[in-house]
Order: C-alpha cells, then structure tokens, then sequence
C-alpha cells in the first residue's frame, strides 16, 4: 500500500476515533476518581430534596421553601430516588453521564483544533467541577453544547433552539443568566436578517419560539420568586439599593476576585485548596484591592477582542448577569464564577461559526485566528494544573469526613438504636444522606435528613445541645454527639466522652468531632451516694416560691402557686475523693419546659452565672447532671420547670463517679 494513501486512512481513522478515544480517557480517569470522591453537604441535600419527601407536591413544596436555585436537577434526583434506587450514589452515575455527553458533544464538534478541545475538557471547570462534584451546573453545560451546535444552522432550527433555552434556564440560575444573553444575540442576529427571514421561516415558527422562551422566564420566576422574595425580606434594610458606599465595595471587590478565579482558577497548593481564595487573587490580596480591580478588567476586556461582533452582545450580556448575581440574589463562590469562563469558550466557539463575521479589530491574514488560539492556550494552562491539583487532593484525601463518619457509626453502634445529634445542621447533614437515618437537629428541633431551613436558629450553645441530647436518654441507651466545630473538655457533660475525631478533609468545615454517652457504662462506673425519693423527700430538700411538697401515691407532687416551683438541698453535697457528683433526677412534665440547677457559693447567692440547664419535654424525662467537684459549694438549688405549671419528682439520685 502506497504510503501516502496509508497515512491518510491513518489520519481519518484518527478524526473519527478522536472524539471517542479522548472521550474514553476523559470517563475513565472521572470514574477512577468519582469512586474516590465523597459529597460534601450541598450533594446530599440535593439528593435529600428529591429522595426526602413523599409525594411530587410535598417535593415542590420542600424545594420551594428550603432550595435557592431552580428544580430541574432535583426534579432527576426524584425520579431516580423514588423509582429507580435510593443509594445516593447513584447521583454520580447520572451526574458524570451528563458530563460526558457534554464532553463528546464538544470533542466532536466545537470548532477549536484538537490539542485546544482537550484542554477545554480536562481543565479544571469541565473535568473537576462540573463533572466530578455532582450539582446542577452540568444539566446548564450540557444545554449549552447542543445550543452551540444547533446555532450553525440556527434558521432551520428555530423550535429546537428556542427548546434548548428552555431547558437551558431551568437548569440553574447562572444557565438561565447565559440563555437570556443567548437569546438576545439570536433576537439581534433576527432582526438585522429580517429579510432573509420574512422569506424563508414561517411566522408562526417564530411566534412559537419567542412563547416557549417567554414561558421558560415565566416558569424560572415561579420557582425562584418566593425564594428571592424570602432572602430579601429578610435583608430588606441592606438591600442592593439601601447598601452604604463600602458594602458595594466590598460586593465588587468579590466579583473582581471571582472573575479572576473564573479565567485563571489555580489553586493554592494546600489541603482546603476547593474552599479558599485561588492563588493569583490570593497573592494580590497582599496588595490593594485596585490591584483586583485592574486584573478583572482586564481579563474582562480581553475577549471582547477575540471575539467576533455578533457574539460580543453574548458575551456581555451573560457577564454582567453572572456578575449581578452577588449583589442581588446570593453569595457566589468559584464553582458559580466558573460560568463566566463556560459563557467565554461558548462565545468563541459561536464565534468561529460565524466565519463571514468580523473581529472589533480585525487584522490581515490569520492573525485573530492565531490570537485567539494564543490567549486561549495562555488561559487554559492554568486551568489544566488546577484539574490535576483537585485529582491530586482528592485522590488522597477525603472531599468530606461525611461518608467516613457514618461508615465509624455503622461499624462501631447500632444506628437502628442509637439517637445521634447533629450540630451544625447543614454540616452534619451530610452524615445523615451517607448514613441514611433521621438525626436530631438542635438548631431546628426535628428529627429528620432534610435541613429545616425554614424554622431553625442559626445558633446553639454547646450547653443547650448536650441539655437536648440528654432529653433522649429514656428511649435510648447510647446517644451520639456529632460536632462540626468540637466541644471544649469543660464544657463536656459528665455522661459524655470523646469518641473520636475526623479531620483532613477538603472542605474545611466538614471535618467531625464525635462524643459519645453510654447509659450502661455511666452507671457501671458510678455508686450510688443518694437516694431520694417519696420516702425521704423531706428530709433532703425544702420548697421554696410558695410551691408546696405532696406525697401521693409514691412520687412527689410539686405543686405551685403563682410563680414556677424550686427547692433547695438541706443536706451537705458530699464530694469523694474530690470528684464530681452525678444527679440523675426523674421528672414528669405537662409541658415543654427547661429545667435548671444552681450553685450557691460560700458568701454568695444563686445567680444564672453559675448554673446549668436542661430541656424538659413533656412526659416523663431523666436528667443527667454532672455537679463539679468545689470546696465552697454549699447548697444546690433545682428549678424542675421554668412555668407556672405543677410537675412531678419520682426521684432524685446522688453517684459518685469513676472519674
């Protein structure tokens, strides 16, 4: 066979077979490393917001009230959590065949030579971010590919195109953002095409169109509408028109920062490199912040350049939409930054579709085309070793200890037996998807997976979340203390050890302190000083605030006037061996209440500073109360409820501890 002629078949093998051998890598070093990866919360919840709610209203509802974004990808997580399996895992099998598809649309046909598409794809955004962490920015990329290649031949294609937008803006708030700029540069392009138009598409077409991109607003509105009208009323004073001179400073200084990250996201090279500044804004953080300012600009100045006239309406556009959003809507971070450089390789890739289109500054020869080629390569460099700095971290770390956690609860508790506790919600959350079980949440006061963010407080004491474990020591033998934060040795209660600790993990905050209490072993190491009861009650404490001491029936009535009842200790608290007290106190309430101790001190009085309190719900509960050894403690005072309300003492029992 004639070289030449083996050389070209060679060659056309390889064009047909790039796509799908590159596309083959791509796939395979994601799944090597999807196995690897483990959610951090804002996968879980994702998965909980489809898997967590019984009926498709409820769902709608469920998002509507906790989610911040559009349903569509939660809307995937439903079906396949309630038809198909409810192993959250599932989610990176759906997510990276998204991905995929994406990534084979743009080897085969995005108009860059072939080393360029490869660095597209297995930069930093495409192969990391919007493939291996799973989230609805995917679904967004996936639309955008088919709009760009539907765009060539975009008269023939007006329904679909008009279809693809659709979807495009209920993907994401971001892919929303970019499916308006795209569809202003199509009503632009319309317009001054009219003619062509007027004779070759038929209006009704065009009317059908303009209607299903109308309703594609309409629909993003009522899913988002309340969400937003939720944030802002509750920011209604620092609102983007209320904001003073320095709050929109620093709200610039942000999207500056976050633009830089979006084209060059190079991380620092640390362990919670996902999490923290990137290392260009990093090192110009160390100077002023004009400096942030003038590298933004000019980055965001450079395509306009590149760029060709029709596009450039696309590409501004869509910017300042993205950029609009961390003043007005939430908070971005680089994952959210990351469309501005998605919005900038789609306008160039529209771009060399249109060939009879010109630059701003158009030059003799190919000499656009090679600049655009340059800067492209400049820019996608960086992108490149932030892709293999992310594999590297989170091939031999931990992404977060969420999964690790419940796999040390699985291993070393019954889960089925065990009541755990969760603090902070949101953080520990991620727990409760790997573990697939219901968790306390101090801040919301529920028992479930799904964050109530709806009625929850923002902060709880360490105190107030042991006061609520311990609430549920009657129904459980072993309760567990999961701790996004740690809890400090003197502000541990008695019955409650550390366990164990799970750090290193990528996202910083999702590293875990566990305590522990076991009932059993609590007891086995302490012996019995005091028993009060029915039949001594008396002779131990004395009522005070005009409550009243009846013994009926074997337990002991407290009984109140006016006020909430408390009684004081008029016996010595005698410590062993200088080591603390446990008081186990059987209480029967009417209602949820608190329930508190005070301490008086030699030459003081009782006073909230030295006391310890508890939640007390309704029923019957055992409080668990760890008295600190003190030389001048003279007397205890125990308030059984903080209401106007009679309750009932069982007993009240005095140990001393193996500490």
């Amino acid at each position: 066979m004639d070289r030449k002629i083996f050389l070209k078949k060679i060659s056309l093998f390889f064009n047909i077979a790039y796509p799908y051998l590159v596309t083959a890598i791509f796939l395979i070093l994601s799944i090597l490393l999807i196995l690897k990866h483990e959610f951090w919360r804002d996968e879980i919840i994702s998965w909980h917001f489809g898997s967590e709610t019984a009926s498709f209203s409820e769902f709608i509802k469920t998002v509507n009230i906790d989610g911040n974004n559009t349903y569509a990808w939660f809307v995937v997580l439903y079906f396949i959590s309630h038809f198909i399996t409810q192993n959250p895992e599932s989610m990176k099998i759906v997510h990276l065949a998204i991905s995929t598809v994406s990534i084979f649309l743009i080897l085969k046909y995005a108009p860059f030579n072939k080393i360029i598409r490869v660095m597209i794809i297995f930069g930093y955004f495409f192969f990391y971010e919007y493939s291996i962490i799973s989230r609805n920015y995917a679904l967004g990329i996936l639309f955008i590919v088919i709009f760009c290649i539907l765009y060539k031949n975009k008269y023939n294609n007006i329904l679909p195109i008009a279809i693809v937008l659709f979807f495009m803006g209920q993907a994401n708030i971001l892919s929303f953002m970019i499916s308006i700029a795209l569809f202003l540069m199509l009503a632009i392009e319309f317009i001054s095409d009219r003619k062509y138009i007027a004779k070759n598409i038929k209006k009704v077409h065009i009317i059908l169109a303009i209607l299903i991109f109308i309703c594609g607003i309409l629909f993003v509105y009522l899913q988002v509408n309340s969400q937003v009208s939720i944030t802002t009323a509750q920011a209604a004073d620092s609102g983007i028109f209320n904001r003073s001179i320095e709050e929109y400073r620093i709200s610039a200084l942000s999207v500056s920062k976050g633009l830089i990250d979006g084209y060059i996201p190079l991380p620092q090279f640390i362990l919670n490199f996902w999490d923290g500044s990137r290392l260009v804004t990093h090192l110009l953080s160390n100077y002023s912040s004009i400096y942030a300012f003038l590298f933004s600009t000019i980055l965001f100045i450079i395509p306009i350049f590149i760029i060709k006239r029709k596009v450039i309406i696309a590409y501004l556009v869509g910017s300042l939409l993205i950029m609009f959003i961390p003043f007005f809507i939430y908070g971005c971070y680089i994952r959210h930054y990351g469309h501005l450089f998605i919005l900038f390789i789609f306008c160039l890739w529209l771009s060399n579709i249109n060939e009879k289109d010109k630059y701003l500054i158009n030059f003799k020869g190919k000499t656009n085309k090679r600049l655009q080629t340059t800067l492209l390569t400049i820019i996608l460099i960086p992108s490149l070793i932030a892709s293999a700095v992310a594999f590297n971290y989170d091939w031999k770390y931990p992404f977060s200890n969420g999964k690790y956690v419940a796999e040390y609860i699985e291993k070393n508790f019954n889960k089925e037996k065990i009541m755990i506790v969760g603090y902070i919600d949101y953080i520990t959350e991620t727990v409760s998807g790997y573990l697939n079980k219901d968790i306390y949440y101090p801040n919301s006061k529920s028992i479930k997976k799904l964050v109530d963010w709806n009625n929850r407080i923002a902060n709880v004491s360490n105190s107030e979340i042991f006061r609520e474990a311990n609430s549920f020591v009657d129904n459980y033998n072993q309760i567990l203390v999961i701790s996004s934060s740690g809890v400090d040795k003197s502000e541990l209660p008695l019955n409650y050890y550390f366990e164990k600790y799970f750090g290193n993990a990528i996202v910083s905050s999702e590293s875990y302190f566990l305590y522990a209490f076991n009932r059993d072993d609590v007891m086995d190491r302490s012996n019995l000083i005091y028993r009060i009861d029915y039949s001594n009650f008396n002779d131990y404490w004395t009522p005070m605030n005009d409550c009243k001491f009846i013994i009926k029936d074997k337990i002991i009535h407290i009984s109140v006037k006016s006020g909430d009842p408390y009684f004081e200790s008029i016996f010595p608290i005698e410590f062993k061996e200088k080591r603390p007290l446990l008081m186990i106190i059987s209480v029967e309430s009417f209602v949820d209440a608190k329930f508190q101790i005070f301490y008086k001190r030699t030459g003081n009085v009782y006073n909230e500073n030295d006391s310890r309190s508890f939640a007390l719900f309704k029923g019957d509960n055992n409080i668990y109360v760890r008295i600190p050894y003190s030389e001048d403690l003279e007397s205890i005072r125990i308030d059984p409820i903080d209401k106007n309300q009679n309750c009932i003492i069982d007993k009240v029992e005095f140990f001393s501890t193996g500490e």
